[in-house]
Formats: structure tokens, C-alpha cells, sequence
């Protein structure tokens, strides 16, 4: 009974986060409807990787435990990213370490559970498993650096980190759904056809918006210096 009831949230706030990040995405950025509908996407990701958690550990589920983990690291280190970017002074980072620390064991503890569980064998979901499981390995450790050189970070940094994190836990949303409910032949297609459309699409908004602030401060400064030339002619 409590299992279902998770589940239902689960399917619940995951419905909500498809819904709300496409919405987020294809506003205008710095918006009120961008903000509200990145709100609601924040919190119902971590509603999907909580409940995902939380499931995995009533019953044994490595695809539910991989994007529970994913997803709700992704959303949280994006959303700070934000948070990052608009403060005006260094923010303190003990809740990214703790953050980090937590997600780093829990990687760690799963892999080293799913190989001892299962044997190591290349076959069926364990490699996909793995790949997710090194490339959010491969990720803590340069969240690590950038936290040990906070200071060096500059505002484009940020703001690329909040744009590609956020845009992959969207992905690893839409992985979760494909994945539950379409069956492909082989398994991981399903599981990696969400990463290869949608890299392109968070790298062009990447570009479009670093580049865009780029080319913002480039015409602040040229103006002020047009300004103070004409006051000294």
C-alpha cells in the first residue's frame, strides 16, 4: 500500500516535470513564466528522484535507483548554479559539499552493490547502468575542483553549468518514461536516444545565451567608453 502510494506521487510529479520543463525551455528566458514554470520543475524533479530513491530501496530496482540519483543531483547542482550566478557576493558552500559527499557514497555504494548483486557481465541494462553511474562519478569529481576554486568561477561558467545540468535531468526524465513504457530491441536505445537528441539542444542554448551576455557587456563597455570620451571632448 505505501509502496503504490510513493508510486503514485512518483508517476505524479514525473508528469508534472515533462510538462513544466518543456514549458521552462521554450519560454523566454529571464521571464516570469520562465521562473515560475523552472520553479515547479525544480521541485517536482526532486519530487521524481526522491520518490525514485525511496522506491528502490523498498524493492530492489538499479533503473529506478540510477535515475533517482541522476536526475535529483543534476536539478539541485543546476538550480545552485542559479543561485551562484545571481549573488552578488561568494555564497556558502557547506550544502554543495554535503551534497556532494551524499550523492558521491550513494554512487559509489550502488555500483559497488549492483556488481556484487549481479556479477560484472556486459549484458543487458547493467552496462547502460554503469555508463550513467561513471559519468555522474566523472561529474562529482569536477563539481569537486570547481568548489575548491570557487572563486575563479565566472558568471558565463555558471550559467552554462545551470543550462546543461537542468537540461539533463530533463533528459533523464524523458529517459524514464521511454524506458517504462516503450519497448525497444536493444534495450539501450530507449535509454539513449533522450542523450543524443537532446545534447545539441542544450549545447545551442548554451551558446545562445553565454554568447548573448557576451555580446551585452561588450556593448555596456563600448558605451561607457563612448560616453566618457564625449565628456572629456
Amino acid at each position: 500500500m505505501l509502496y503504490t502510494f510513493i508510486l503514485v506521487l512518483h508517476i505524479a510529479a514525473g508528469f508534472t516535470a515533462l510538462l513544466s520543463g518543456g514549458f521552462s525551455f521554450t519560454a523566454p528566458k529571464g521571464k516570469k513564466f520562465h521562473n515560475t514554470a523552472g520553479k515547479i520543475y525544480t521541485l517536482a524533479m526532486i519530487g521524481v528522484g526522491s520518490t525514485a530513491i525511496v522506491m528502490c530501496l523498498m524493492k530492489y530496482n538499479p533503473f529506478l535507483f540510477t535515475i533517482g540519483i541522476f536526475s535529483t543531483y543534476m536539478t539541485l547542482t543546476g538550480y545552485r548554479s542559479l543561485q551562484y550566478h545571481k549573488a552578488e557576493n561568494k555564497p556558502v558552500l557547506i550544502p554543495d559539499w554535503i551534497l556532494l559527499i551524499s550523492a558521491l557514497i550513494l554512487a559509489a555504494a550502488f555500483t559497488s552493490y549492483l556488481i556484487m548483486q549481479e556479477g560484472l557481465h556486459l549484458q543487458g541494462l547493467q552496462p547502460v547502468l554503469l555508463v550513467f553511474m561513471g559519468i555522474l562519478l566523472s561529474m562529482l569529481l569536477g563539481d569537486a575542483r570547481m568548489l575548491r576554486s570557487f572563486d575563479k568561477q565566472k558568471k558565463a561558467d555558471l550559467l552554462r553549468r545551470h543550462i546543461s545540468r537542468m537540461g539533463g535531468a530533463y533528459i533523464s526524465t524523458v529517459t524514464a518514461f521511454l524506458v517504462t513504457n516503450i519497448h525497444t530491441e536493444p534495450v539501450y536505445i530507449a535509454w539513449l536516444l533522450p542523450t543524443a537528441i537532446g545534447t545539441p539542444f542544450i549545447a545551442y542554448f548554451i551558446r545562445k545565451f553565454t554568447y548573448k551576455r557576451k555580446t551585452n557587456r561588450q556593448t555596456t563597455k563600448a558605451r561607457a567608453n563612448q560616453n566618457t570620451l564625449n565628456e572629456k571632448s
